[in-house]
């Protein structure tokens, strides 16, 4: 038979228990009860006699209640009833309130409860004093032959605890009387519980639910303050996160040198804890990451540089939150932040000044490289570099003329011109001078196809460096000046 955990063989025969009485040390009368005990088995006390314990009585003699416990608002028979009910029924204050009855002084419960804890303190006090001073006179009277440290110990013990004031002595309880020499009943602090208490018992069903309300927003409200701890910043910090949690993903305007040392006290300072009255912080407040975007000048990209500049300095995220620690790291933290700054500040000071050399190479014609080394080496050496050359006038670009039937009109031109010149001059003069046009047309097409090889060379050139455009060739005149526009002469027309 399985009973609980336990397993019973029912083959065995079951034992044998008997209805005797017995006696308990507990009672002083001898009153005999009787209870079922396993046969053969007799027991010296009753097992349960050792729970029953008493406190001691606090008890005075009349010559100690004339010195110490004379009081007002109580008489010596009041106070004798107050300990023996308080012996009966063993600080059971509810059952000794109920008991107590008085016409004459109607007291409350903390009031009965104060009365036995001062008589208490009072009486240890009393005769703490006292035993210390016979100890002393017996002590001094013993003949200190081996002047041991045991003895010297305590005779310095009770020589203090004879000397102090009763209020300034080391507390002692007793565990018997459960008091102690300290009048450690607090009568306006009980007071002030049981009427809070009083005013809780009688709450009407409205008021509990009004409670309940309030203690949800107060959860609502401790939650987030439990997350805006786990950040390690406080509310004005926070506040100030919020705002400019949108403003940190945009790009942030780089700073100059010379305002960086301020823009950094400001990021550092918008997160960390400020120090207010009656509000104490935590000093791993200060180990959290500055504050980005808006006026910090500080985005996330440079914060996470800065981490790995400390991983490669081999430093710890979170060092050990002392004062001294924290303003060390935060003085490496601003010197990366700085360093990063400048470097940031610095390429795009070089990528501006590329860009301006690229451009005075195109107006003045010369070679970006040569330009920019010379003005690196102006700038190392001190030198203020002097403004560029004002650029050459380009020379007006001139249309390929067509060529005319005088001789002195000759030049080169397009193919198509010169096929049309050479074409009208041969019909006009073949008769005259055949030799001659036939020559001038070897040589109008030799200049034609040299005039296309060069302009597809410019071309190419432009192309793979707009630095190096050359000017247009501009069409020439064997015997006379560069035709401009608004010439005097004027094409020959078509026969």
């Amino acid at each position: 038979v399985k009973v609980g955990n336990k397993t019973i063989s029912s083959s065995k025969r079951c034992r044998k228990w008997e209805w005797s009485s017995f006696t308990t040390s507990a009672r002083s009368d001898g009153q005999q009860f009787r209870h079922w005990v396993r046969a053969g088995v007799e027991y010296p006390d009753y097992p349960y006699a050792r729970f029953d314990i008493h406190l001691d009585p606090v008890r005075y003699t009349d010559d100690e209640y004339r010195k110490y416990l004379q009081h007002n608002a109580w008489t010596k028979s009041d106070t004798d009833r107050l300990m023996e009910l308080a012996r009966v029924f063993e600080l059971r204050w509810a059952v000794i309130y109920d008991r107590w009855s008085s016409d004459i002084n109607q007291y409350k419960i903390e009031d009965l409860q104060h009365r036995f804890y001062t008589v208490a303190a009072i009486l240890s006090q009393a005769r703490i004093t006292k035993e210390a001073t016979s100890a002393v006179s017996t002590l001094s009277a013993m003949p200190n032959i081996d002047n041991s440290e045991s003895h010297l110990l305590e005779a310095a013990a009770a020589r203090a605890l004879a000397n102090t004031e009763p209020d300034h002595q080391p507390l002692i309880e007793n565990i018997a009387t459960g008091t102690s020499n300290k009048e450690v009943f607090d009568l306006e602090r009980e007071r002030e519980r049981r009427a809070h208490l009083e005013l809780l018992w009688k709450r009407t069903k409205a008021e509990e639910e009004e409670e309940y309300e309030l203690r949800k927003e107060l959860k609502l409200i401790e939650s987030q303050l439990r997350k805006l701890k786990k950040s390690g910043g406080h509310t004005l910090a926070g506040a100030s996160r919020a705002g400019s949690r949108n403003a940190s993903r945009a790009v942030s305007p780089i700073p100059s040198a010379a305002n960086t040392a301020a823009i950094l006290e400001k990021s550092f300072a918008s997160t960390a804890p400020m120090p207010m009255p009656d509000t104490p912080y935590l000093q791993s407040g200060r180990l959290i990451p500055p504050g980005t975007g808006g006026s910090h000048g500080i985005n996330k990209a440079t914060l996470k540089r800065m981490d790995i500049v400390l991983e490669e300095l081999n430093m710890t995220k979170k060092p050990i939150a002392t004062k001294r620690v924290c303003d060390l790291y935060d003085t490496v933290r601003k010197d990366i932040l700085t360093l990063l700054i400048l470097q940031k500040a610095a390429t795009q000071k070089e990528g501006q000044l590329q860009t301006k050399c690229l451009r005075l190479a195109k107006v003045g014609g010369s070679s970006s490289n040569q330009i920019s080394r010379g003005m690196d080496e102006e700038a190392i050496m001190g030198i203020t570099p002097a403004p560029p050359p004002a650029p050459p006038a380009p020379a007006p670009r001139a249309k390929p003329k067509a060529k005319p039937r005088s001789a002195n009109a000759g030049g080169k031109g397009s193919k198509g011109s010169v096929n049309k010149n050479s074409s009208h001059s041969s019909k006009t003069d073949t008769a005259e001078k055949p030799k001659k046009t036939a020559t001038k047309k070897r040589k109008s097409k030799a200049d034609t196809k040299a005039a296309s090889a060069a302009a597809a060379a410019a071309a190419a050139n432009v192309v793979s460096d707009p630095s190096n455009a050359p000017s247009l060739p501009v069409a020439k005149q064997p015997n006379g000046p560069t035709e401009e526009k608004g010439s005097a002469k004027k094409r020959p027309r078509k026969a």
